[in-house]
């Protein structure tokens, strides 16, 4: 993609016209990110293997453009009903709000319900006293023997905690329906680093549909 700008030569303060592009390429499954410098006359910065495919590059000659490099590789490329496949896996992702699963009959991507997780977003028994800074605004997660999948995702707020049990996922596809997969940091007390994990959360934001323990 090209961005074309205009700036301030500084030497003699006329206006010229610089171009500012970037671009992701990927051949025999290494991924090539090409980062703007946005400077008039300096060069693109060039990151080569900045990704090594699992299963090639992606076949569909779609574009990776504003995503990371992962998603110019095959595995990452959102599949379609009626692709090849021998796994669930080689039905992931998808587009989103779309479940498929592997059809053994026919070899090839078929829609499917969503996953099943009848405790999502039930109250996980949460305190101010498991969560690191308890009254500060922040998104995250702690272990919960309350939920079947020992994990509860937490929004906390200067009067709640919100929170709700969740599982861990890798694409949006491994959570009921009206979540989606993101990134959530462990947020115990007593933690001295933050562990970062992918797990469901609503789509519909950060404290939307987490509810606040009843007093």
């Amino acid at each position: 993609m090209v961005v074309v700008f205009a700036a301030l030569n500084a030497d003699s303060g006329a206006e010229e016209v610089c171009e500012c592009w970037s671009d992701t390429t990927c051949e025999d499954g290494i991924v090539t990110l090409y980062l703007p410098s946005c400077v008039c006359g300096e060069p693109t910065e060039v990151i080569e293997n900045a990704y090594e495919c699992e299963r090639g590059c992606r076949t569909d000659g779609g574009s990776a453009f504003d995503l990371p490099p992962r998603f110019a590789c095959e595995e990452w490329r959102n599949k379609n009903v009626g692709d090849p496949c021998t796994t669930r896996r080689d039905c992931l992702p998808a587009t989103f709000g779309t479940y498929l699963a592997c059809d053994p009959e026919t070899q090839a991507c078929a829609q499917t319900d969503p996953p099943a997780v009848p405790d999502y977003l039930t109250q996980c028994g949460v305190t101010n006293h498991d969560v690191k800074f308890p009254f500060y605004p922040l998104a995250g997660f702690v272990p919960s023997d309350a939920c079947d999948g020992n994990l509860c995702v937490i929004a906390t707020e200067q009067d709640c905690i919100r929170q709700g049990c969740t599982i861990p996922c890798e694409f949006p596809q491994d959570c009921p329906r009206g979540a989606t997969c993101e990134e959530r940091r462990d947020s115990r007390a007593f933690k001295l680093r933050f562990e970062v994990r992918k797990v469901c959360v609503p789509d519909t934001g950060v404290n939307v549909g987490i509810d606040c323990p009843e007093q």
